[in-house]
């Protein structure tokens, strides 16, 4: 999960498209995706949990908030990521957006609530 924030922050498409696979490659659309990082700007990461499917412990999820700012305004994308491990590799495979709560520590760790720091952009 990492490594791929580091690639969206980074720019990296070639990075993001190999470490896919299932529903998110063919998902995908690598033109979509390299216009939007160029616009936007990463400010952090903040994985909240982390779990393996005890019934297939080839399957993961991860569930985080990473903190952006786009054309001028700040926001958060907020994911329960699906990843599954294939020849020892994880890729990612699936992921759900969640709407961001306003009142949720801001992932620039200020101490503030998000309505209070951030969010105050994006309302």
């Amino acid at each position: 999960m990492r490594a791929r924030y580091s690639a969206f922050a980074l720019s990296n498409l070639e990075y993001i498209t190999k470490t896919m696979s299932g529903l998110a490659a063919k998902d995908f659309n690598p033109a979509q995706a390299e216009a939007n990082l160029g616009a936007t700007q990463w400010l952090g990461l903040d994985v909240i949990k982390r779990y393996t499917n005890p019934k297939n412990p080839k399957q993961a999820h991860v569930e985080f908030r990473a903190l952006y700012k786009s054309e001028g305004n700040h926001g958060i994308h907020h994911e329960l990521s699906e990843f599954t491990k294939i020849n020892n590799h994880w890729y990612y495979t699936d992921g759900i957006t969640i709407k961001p709560s306003i009142n949720v520590p801001c992932p620039c760790r200020s101490g503030k609530k998000f309505k209070h720091c951030h969010g105050k952009a994006i309302r």
